[in-house]
Parts: structure tokens; C-alpha cells; sequence
């Protein structure tokens, strides 16, 4: 989730589960699997891990169904908020099979970042710019800004509203 969710495209990213890829894509029920979440569980799930600031992934389970068999597809939303990184080690106790406090993990076509590793530092820098609006067009900008009016300020001397963190807008 954390790799999918600090994708470089931006755009949401997905994980299927209940499709057999090593069987020629075909489908197999989860609807009996004991370890399938609802979005609830989900959400308890990823807000009970030490995300760095507080800031977790989004998720949603969506259930579709090819015959009889019950398809499941986590979507991770799209955000601003990357890098998303973990504050400790987790899990907490098991060597070798842990994601490491302060590393970013990041997806790049069909492979992540090993669990022993950070994303390279273009990928992280990136991912940075991405929070920061830094490359974003002067609309793209516009559209955000205007979404936080608890951000803009008037200047009653000039008799006009800047947003405080870019005061060029």
C-alpha cells in the first residue's frame, strides 16, 4: 500500500486481489478469505501503523464479482501528502521481513522498493516536489489554493485576498 500510495504517475493506484495471474489471469473467489478487509477494517488497520506525521494512505475496498467469484480491489487514492513514510519499524520485532522507520518506498512499473532499501533519491525528491506543488502549472496551483479558504488573507490596506503560503497568488 505505502508503494502503491507513493507512486510516481499520479494517479490512484490499484491492488486486485482474487485474480490468478500465475493461471492465466483467471479469477478466484476471496469471498471466503479469512484475511479480507472491509474499508473499516482498512482504515483501523492503516491508522493503528506509525505513519511519519500522522499521514496515512487512503484506501477503499471496492467488491466486484465475475460469475460467482467475489474480486476485490483495494484503490489507493491519489495524494499530495507523499512521501508517505513510517516513523518506526514495522513490524516492530521481525528482523528481515520489516519496512524501516524513514524510508520511502515508492512502486515503478511492476516492482517495489525492496523492504531492506529506500526509493532512490530522484524518486524521493519527486515525491517531495509533489507535496510541495513545485512544477505544478500556475492552475493546477489555483485550483488547491482555492479549496483552502481558510488560508487567504485580506489586506485592508490594498483591499484585496493572498494566499499566505504563496503571497503571489
Amino acid at each position: 500500500i505505502i508503494c502503491m500510495a507513493n507512486n510516481l504517475v499520479s494517479h490512484d493506484g490499484y491492488i486486485i486481489i482474487g485474480i490468478d495471474e500465475n493461471n492465466d489471469f483467471a479469477p478466484y473467489s476471496c469471498k471466503d478469505d479469512e484475511c479480507k478487509k472491509n474499508n473499516n477494517e482498512l482504515v483501523t488497520f492503516l491508522r493503528s501503523k506509525p505513519f511519519w506525521g500522522g499521514l496515512r494512505p487512503i484506501v477503499l475496498v471496492r467488491t466486484f464479482y465475475i460469475d460467482s467469484d467475489e474480486i476485490n480491489v483495494l484503490i489507493i487514492k491519489n495524494s499530495m501528502n507523499t512521501p508517505f513514510i513510517l516513523s518506526e519499524n514495522y513490524p516492530k520485532y521481525k528482523n528481515g521481513k520489516q519496512l524501516f522507520a524513514h524510508h520511502v518506498y515508492t512502486r515503478i512499473n511492476d516492482s517495489n522498493t525492496p523492504k531492506n532499501a529506500s526509493a532512490d533519491i530522484d524518486k524521493v525528491e519527486y515525491l517531495w516536489r509533489k507535496r510541495f506543488g513545485i512544477g505544478m502549472s500556475v492552475v493546477e496551483k489555483l485550483k488547491i489554493y482555492l479549496s483552502k479558504t481558510n488560508d487567504w488573507v485580506y489586506n485592508d490596506e490594498l483591499s484585496f485576498f493572498y494566499y499566505k503560503y504563496d503571497p503571489l497568488y
